[in-house]
């Protein structure tokens, strides 16, 4: 699609990836040196690779070799979680908002009126369960302010009230996954490299390439990086991200 120095653009088509098998490829393109950034859109198959230095014959190589049924499932990084929530809540916003704004110019005032009453009933459903159980709510306020458009005759206005609380839960929702991500990103550990206990001493490795039994030094304030065993020394270790 895209060809020139720096970047590349290549698109496999609808239905070849889906968004694990897309987490993969990004991880496997990401490894290659020079890769700078890689964007895969599960939707359309579209591979989208910055890079520097004079690897596209690598990268063209690699992604020529893929083999469908052979592409492994990779897991979202923090930006990859943030990014599909965004994008899934602009989704719901943008559904609602066509689905509100074209039942007025296409279907009739009595359909809208009968559609229109039919939503209005889950909040009627919810407002009365909340006051048979003792609760005063949001779902009371909601459900009285729905009902009291349609007693005073207005249901265009209790169309607009729904189609308003419909986005605020979405927004609601939107910010509850943006505030787990938030979380899992603090308590997530955030190490890259290990100091390797050698025969000729410690040596600074990527975490990623210690293999079982191998054996780390954990330094003062440092996070303990790996599952292990202790072989020697003590230290009292902070454990309230595990306790809370």
């Amino acid at each position: 699609i895209y060809d020139k120095p720096g970047k590349l653009r290549i698109r496999f088509g609808q239905y070849v990836l889906n968004k694990a098998q897309g987490y993969g490829l990004e991880e496997l393109l990401g490894n290659v040196p020079g890769v700078l950034d890689v964007q895969v859109t599960s939707a359309n198959g579209g591979v989208l690779v910055r890079y520097d230095g004079n690897i596209r014959c690598e990268l063209i190589r690699i992604l020529k070799g893929l083999k469908r049924n052979e592409l492994h499932d990779g897991e979202p990084t923090e930006a990859q979680k943030l990014k599909d929530a965004n994008m899934e809540f602009l989704g719901q916003v943008a559904k609602r908002t066509i689905i509100h704004y074209g039942e007025r110019f296409i279907l009739p005032l009595d359909i809208r009126k009968y559609i229109t009453f039919i939503r209005a009933l889950r909040y009627f459903y919810k407002g009365i369960d909340s006051l048979l159980n003792g609760r005063l709510n949001v779902d009371v306020l909601d459900a009285s302010a729905v009902a009291s458009a349609f007693l005073q005759g207005t249901p265009q206005t209790a169309s607009s009230i729904m189609f308003l609380l419909g986005i605020t839960d979405a927004l609601e929702e939107h910010t509850r996954k943006q505030t787990i991500s938030a979380l899992e990103g603090s308590l997530a550990m955030q190490v890259e490299n290990v100091w390797l206990v050698t025969d000729s001493g410690d040596v600074k490795v990527p975490l990623k390439s210690v293999k079982e039994g191998d054996l780390v030094r954990v330094q003062d304030g440092s996070m303990v990086p790996v599952d292990g065993t202790v072989v020697s020394g003590e230290a009292m270790v902070n454990e309230s991200s595990l306790t809370g």
